[in-house]
């Protein structure tokens, strides 16, 4: 069996990384995206994307035909090209994300259906914005939790998955597709489905049973204004801010493989760096954005690995090893926890967070895809004590004590004893990592004249990346413009 999604998309780079590495982790074989013309990095995020999964895109190009006519069109399209492809088709918007209640994976699930059944209607779930004002740093199945209560009118509203080669060839509407005589329409649960008058909204109440759509219709108040900002053809209005922002029911179920996705996520990203990287010529011997400002300070006079490079190991205020678990950054508090370093170049005033295997991980609130975090310091006047800030959100870092969870976050506008962190000097046994380490660090200190001549023979993608993402810290206010300027509105991922 081969599922793909259709999707017709227009300046949504901050939400397509999550949104594809939500379907590949559901069991999606294929991305079929037309492009709307979109200018904020949507298209180039998708080309990067397909290096690495199955997304097909087309760009559009400009048009004045109203946007629901294109998306008829392009629907139609991927119906008449890839019905022999694939057995199902879905169609979704990028603020839809299909949630299963009892399955893992989409293909177990409509491997129950019967050979008869070639729609499949899932009903809406509509989420407001959970009170975020501003746009939430993690992905939207995890930002936003309130959604209205089934019984409301505009979960009737349905997105649907079809065998295309069922269809009958006469278009209803983007929630709903005629069959052809004597094929079932039926809802996630299986039940026979009645339309209303109207078509594309149910007759009877809407059916979550088996799976549903998570609508973030909303969104943040941030987006919605950017939204209406775009549609000239409604009038945005405080009474539609109030009648879309709505959430009675807490449901945190989209919340809980969010490491996963963002891990996804991060190995779709990558893709997206390298491009920028060799875009920019940020490795050419000609570079001069890198920063040499001093930092005068003794709190990082530990084991050197390298000349101006010390490593160490982060503790808080509670005086617990910061580690990674399936939580993300956390309190190491029962010695089962992937061990985190710091590095400190002993000329910058800011560290980089990493893990033992180099491998990403997360924390919370932070919205970076990375394997090396940077923060800054702030020394707090107690000898070997600082505070840590997130260089571009300015929030600083937090421990919770281990008794309500020992999560590590990064959202502290303000500073107190939870903010506070300390180092305990370190000697890197393992071989295999201190020759890692030598070699990253090797490559940033003699930046970007080593890396030219000899990266591709001697220094792997992983260890390139890691690379990457410190030197693009690095970079003083002009270097990091230009890389925002490439990245466009992805560029918080990175920077």
């Amino acid at each position: 069996m081969k599922i793909a999604v259709v999707l017709f998309i227009k300046d949504e780079v901050e939400e397509i990384y999550s949104w594809i590495s939500w379907y590949k982790l559901i069991g999606v074989d294929t991305i079929i995206v037309a492009d709307d013309n979109s200018n904020d990095g949507t298209f180039e995020a998708l080309s990067d994307i397909s290096n690495s999964f199955d997304v097909r895109v087309t760009r559009l190009p400009p048009s004045e035909t109203p946007h629901s006519w294109r998306q008829k069109e392009v629907y139609i399209s991927a119906i008449n090209n890839f019905k022999d492809e694939f057995e199902w088709i879905g169609f979704l918007d990028c603020d839809e994300y299909l949630l299963l209640e009892k399955h893992q994976n989409l293909k177990d699930f409509l491997g129950e259906f019967r050979p008869t059944v070639g729609q499949i209607c899932f009903n809406w779930c509509n989420y407001g914005s959970s009170d975020n004002i501003t746009k939430p740093a993690w992905p939207s199945t995890f930002s936003y939790r309130h959604h209205l209560s089934k019984e409301e009118f505009i979960n009737k509203h349905t997105k649907s998955f079809i065998r295309p080669k069922y269809w009958s060839g006469e278009w209803q509407t983007v929630h709903s597709f005629k069959m052809k005589n004597d094929i079932e329409t039926v809802s996630s649960s299986g039940k026979k489905f009645t339309w209303s008058d109207t078509v594309g909204i149910m007759e009877d109440e809407p059916d979550w049973t088996n799976g549903k759509v998570m609508h973030f219709q909303c969104r943040s108040m941030e987006h919605f204004v950017e939204r209406f900002k775009k549609r000239t053809n409604i009038n945005p209005s405080t009474h539609l801010w109030l009648e879309y922002n709505k959430g009675h029911e807490y449901d945190d179920k989209g919340s809980k493989n969010v490491l996963k996705l963002r891990e996804t996520m991060g190995y779709f990203f990558e893709n997206t760096i390298q491009r920028v990287a060799n875009e920019i010529g940020v490795f050419g011997k000609q570079y001069k954005y890198i920063s040499m400002e001093k930092f005068e300070s003794d709190l990082f006079q530990s084991i050197n690995i390298l000349p101006h490079v010390n490593l160490f190991k982060l503790k808080t205020f509670h005086d617990k090893y910061c580690g990674v678990d399936s939580r993300g950054l956390t309190v190491a508090n029962d010695g089962n926890l992937q061990e985190i370093y710091g590095i400190k170049f002993t000329d910058k005033n800011k560290i980089f967070i990493f893990s033992k295997n180099l491998n990403r991980f997360s924390i919370l609130h932070d919205r970076r895809l990375r394997r090396f975090f940077s923060y800054e310091i702030f020394p707090t006047g107690k000898e070997n004590q600082f505070f840590l800030r997130h260089p571009n959100t300015k929030h600083f870092l937090t421990s919770e004590p281990v008794h309500i969870g020992g999560t590590i976050i990064s959202d502290r506008k303000k500073t107190g004893d939870w903010e506070k962190f300390h180092i305990e000097k370190v000697n890197v046994t393992e071989e295999t990592l201190k020759e890692r380490l030598q070699h990253i660090s090797m490559f940033v200190c003699n930046f970007p004249n080593r890396l030219i001549t000899t990266r591709n023979e001697e220094i792997t993608k992983k260890d390139l990346s890691c690379v990457t993402e410190i030197v693009f810290d690095l970079l003083d206010k002009d270097g990091k413009d230009f890389v925002r300027a490439k990245l466009k509105d992805s560029s918080s991922y990175i920077i």
